[in-house]
């Protein structure tokens, strides 16, 4: 059939808390984040969740098998794969646990396979993730030389054929590779719809997945129910937050179960100890709630106005700004550079494996450098810069500051130009970076965000896992605020999503069939006229593969097309002229006030 039917996916659901976030305060907002956010640890509904034994007995078998391969790190391998935020968790996550074993002078076992490769890091890439071919291709280059390998295959909705496809190739080699699936979807309602050229379903794999671990083979299926995303289909937010936390267990565990293979490890109430202080660290995060709805006002100013938000950050908290950023894009149709991370010390700091990629285009500067001679130059009152900066275990050396000036100057020239500058601080108050501290509080910030965090990292190893997940959040709620505030979501759906892959284009489908009322085959005739921009829909463009309508709606996008808007105006219309639609949203932006004329009509 031409339809599918997305929203039989939990992480595609509408989440019941939020659906008038649209028409809340900024306080209003941050408190249905809050609760959303919640779930993570309370579970949803009548499904299985985190805190569930079923799950935790998961972790703990994925973390003795992981365990084992960390105690020879040189000839085995931990591969995490995945398209989109959660391929950027993949990265996060290998880098972070290579830096560990770099610092015990052991080799790096951690490899991050992302579908849309580095760029994709702090950028929008997402239609790699329909190429099944080329994640099969990347799998088998990594298992080149290694004894055994873990392949943890990361897909929130369990709906990527990149990372389907590697799961499928392992689960023919068990004897040397561990498959194990994350996800937040029940496997009985991962995505059945045949991927372009493959022959298989992802939902083909996952069901093997369950029947070979059924039968006892070391194969692992890790799905907790954590609830719809606050923003419908936003998986950056819950979706990436909770791979980001489990995995960060798991490994944690592992190295434990390395150090002292014992049964006293891999305890039910040592990951629910873990699990507790994520809860608490989130917790924590929404104490100084009036500051957060600050930032989101703030940052919803700037947005509305056509300016910018910008981040500037250090070690894992940059790494987590630029994340943030590459996630408005294909969420918000919002223009690359509407929001902006930079990175002190760039690529140095990233150590990404394809290194410095600053030479291939001014997008992929990072640098605090940059922005102080390129960004400053062309800020106005209508921008927000915002210092995001957490505790670390070990402080970081004065000199790290830049040369020490550049942070000064920078401050210095974003309060001259009338741009609002927020300081960020998460973490334990003894690990506050004096140096860093003073030179932002002597600049007088407009708008100062505290989050006093009781531990901010494991207590066995030294890493600063919870006030890096707390500030994830933070920037998560100033974004999707900031964009609510701009008009991008409407109820609870993401009204002006880019349709850049298989996935979108069905929830695009599903997003214009809700607010015009039509059925789902006029919605999807509206969404093929605005992506082609016709006033008719000939047979060779309604029988065309789903990929070649991705490959256009991505080029009209680029040239300012609000492809799903129009979309919807269109199929709430019915005879409107595709031209006549594009000059109403001209006029109007908004969809809920361009609408208004045709309520009632389908």
């Amino acid at each position: 059939t031409k339809l599918q039917n997305m929203a039989a996916s939990i992480t595609e659901l509408a989440n019941e808390l939020t659906s008038d976030m649209d028409s809340v305060t900024h306080q209003g907002v941050v408190r249905l984040l809050r609760q959303v956010d919640a779930q993570m640890f309370s579970g949803w509904r009548e499904y299985t969740g985190m805190n569930d034994t079923a799950c935790i007995e998961t972790l703990a078998a994925i973390s003795r098998a992981a365990g084992k391969l960390l105690c020879d790190p040189k000839h085995n391998a931990i591969v995490l794969t995945g398209s989109g935020t959660s391929g950027r968790m993949a990265f996060v996550i290998a880098r972070v646990f290579n830096q560990y074993l770099r610092s015990q002078g052991k080799p790096e076992c951690f490899v991050y396979l992302h579908a849309g490769n580095d760029p994709a890091l702090f950028m929008s890439r997402e239609a790699p993730e329909d190429n099944w071919a080329i994640g099969l291709e990347r799998f088998k280059d990594a298992l080149e030389g290694k004894h055994k390998v873990m392949l943890v295959g990361i897909t929130c909705g369990l709906s990527a054929p990149f990372v389907a496809s590697q799961l499928d190739y392992a689960l023919e080699r068990l004897e040397t590779v561990i498959p194990v699936l994350v996800g937040f979807n029940l496997p009985e309602r991962a995505r059945n719809h045949p991927v372009e050229g493959w022959g298989k379903t992802v939902k083909s794999v996952v069901d093997q997945m369950v029947e070979l671990h059924s039968q006892g083979k070391e194969c692992f299926v890790l799905t907790p129910i954590v609830g719809p995303e606050a923003v419908t289909g936003s998986t950056r937010m819950k979706g990436g937050s909770a791979t980001k936390m489990l995995l960060e267990i798991v490994f944690e565990r592992a190295f434990a179960f390395a150090a002292e293979p014992s049964a006293a490890t891999l305890q039910p109430s040592a990951f629910q100890h873990l699990i507790g202080n994520y809860e608490a660290a989130v917790r924590a995060l929404y104490m100084p709630l009036n500051d957060i709805a600050k930032v989101v006002s703030a940052a919803g100013d700037a947005l509305q106005a056509k300016g910018h938000v910008y981040y500037l950050a250090r070690d894992m908290y940059g790494i987590e700004a630029l994340i943030d950023a590459s996630e408005c894009p294909p969420t918000y149709n919002a223009k690359y550079g509407e929001v902006r991370a930079f990175l002190q010390n760039s690529y140095a700091a990233l150590q990404n494996v394809e290194g410095d990629l600053s030479s291939q285009s001014p997008d992929f500067e990072l640098s605090w450098q940059y922005f102080y001679e390129t960004i400053t130059a062309s800020l106005t009152a209508n921008d927000v810069v915002i210092v995001v900066e957490g505790g670390a275990k070990v402080a970081p050396p004065a000199k790290q500051l830049g040369p020490e000036p550049l942070l000064t100057d920078i401050c210095t020239r974003v309060k001259s130009t009338g741009a609002s500058l927020v300081y960020t601080f998460v973490g334990n108050a003894a690990e506050v970076d004096t140096a860093l501290n003073q030179i932002v509080t002597a600049a007088t910030p407009d708008i100062v965000v505290k989050v006093p965090l009781a531990q901010a990292h494991f207590d066995t190893l030294p890493l600063s896992v919870y006030a890096e997940f707390a500030t994830k959040l933070f920037l998560n709620a100033v974004t999707t605020g900031g964009f609510v505030a701009a008009g991008k979501v409407m109820g609870n759906r993401m009204i002006d999503l880019q349709v850049s892959n298989n996935k979108l284009f069905f929830r695009a489908i599903g997003i214009v069939a809700t607010f015009s009322g039509a059925s789902q085959e006029e919605a999807r005739l509206a969404l093929l006229r605005s992506i082609h921009q016709l006033d008719r829909v000939p047979e060779e463009v309604d029988t065309a593969a789903i990929s070649s309508h991705v490959d256009a709606a991505v080029t009209s996008a680029h040239k300012g097309h609000r492809v799903v808007p129009v979309a919807v105006l269109l199929a709430a219309a019915g005879d409107l002229k595709l031209n006549d639609a594009v000059a109403m949203l001209q006029v109007n932006p908004s969809v809920k006030q361009a609408l208004v004329p045709y309520q009632g009509q389908s």
